[in-house]
């Protein structure tokens, strides 16, 4: 027999507690993204607004639509690091074990994927057992097309290779091959 619930109830309420806390926190993030939705100007609205803020700080005509780019960018970007920064610092519940880890990666990280910054890098941040799942899994499976896990977010910029590039490595290649050469040739004759 286990023990009554009046003398643990926080055994007894605490799943369902946390549920509830966790669609709470996931309600008011799809609340909040719905706010920021409607409050969105039309493209004519922000070409207008940054048109008068460039008149306002005397930039000149012709560079007003690099100005109007420049603006546009940082907006972008500000947006992002806002949601970014809106997200919770964990996932809204834990891994339990044996779980299906599609459908909890889909709930717990809900508001990382409505942001649409949910990586595997994070996953194994916020959630190291979820992700050992996740791992698994991948073993003998394959991620659904339509999976909401980004893997475009880690952007590597490749060197660009141009004639000088490319000739400024073979002359250090030759250069190496030529002392090695040396130096075998050196040895042989010792």
């Amino acid at each position: 027999m286990g023990r009554p619930a009046i003398l643990c109830p926080k055994v007894v309420r605490s799943p369902s507690k946390r549920l509830v806390e966790g669609r709470d926190k996931r309600n008011r993030l799809v609340v909040i993204h719905r706010l920021r939705r409607q409050d969105v100007l039309s493209e004519e609205q922000k070409k207008r607004a940054i048109s008068s803020l460039a008149s306002a700080f005397g930039i000149a005509v012709d560079l007003r639509d690099q100005f109007e780019f420049a603006m546009l960018n940082r907006a972008e970007e500000f947006t992002a690091e806002q949601a970014m920064a809106m997200l919770p610092d964990e996932p809204l519940r834990e891994y339990k074990p044996r779980e299906n880890i599609l459908r909890y990666i889909e709930e717990a990280f809900a508001p990382w994927i409505e942001a649409d910054a949910l990586t595997r890098p994070l996953i194994r941040e916020k959630s190291p057992r979820a992700y050992m799942a996740l791992a698994n899994w991948l073993r003998n499976n394959e991620l659904p097309a339509n999976f909401p896990i980004n893997s475009q977010a880690v952007s590597h910029s490749p060197v660009q290779m141009d004639e000088t590039n490319i000739q400024a490595i073979r002359d250090a290649r030759a250069a190496y091959e030529r002392q090695r050469y040396a130096a075998r040739k050196l040895e042989n004759n010792v």
